[in-house]
């Protein structure tokens, strides 16, 4: 079985850069990680240690109380975050 380029609904044409662009960017707004629940709530209202709270939670057995707020710590001198 070979793969061939075209229309998710099997047309044979390839997508045109206006039309491929498009797609791209209705998947990227409905699926993009920053649409992410977790990723919303760490838009600038939330405190380190409710971070490490959660990551903590979600990665049991994770060093995550340790290397997170270093982590954070970091991104702030270096700019990133504020």
């Amino acid at each position: 079985m070979t793969a061939t380029r075209g229309h998710a609904d099997g047309g044979a044409a390839p997508w045109t850069t206006t039309e491929f662009t498009g797609r791209l960017r209705a998947v990227t707004a409905a699926r993009y990680h920053d649409r992410h629940p977790f990723n919303l709530r760490m838009h600038g209202s939330r405190a380190v240690d409710d971070i490490v709270a959660e990551l903590g939670a979600r990665f049991p057995g994770a060093p995550v109380a340790d290397e997170v707020p270093e982590f954070l710590r970091m991104l702030r001198k270096e700019g990133w975050l504020r």
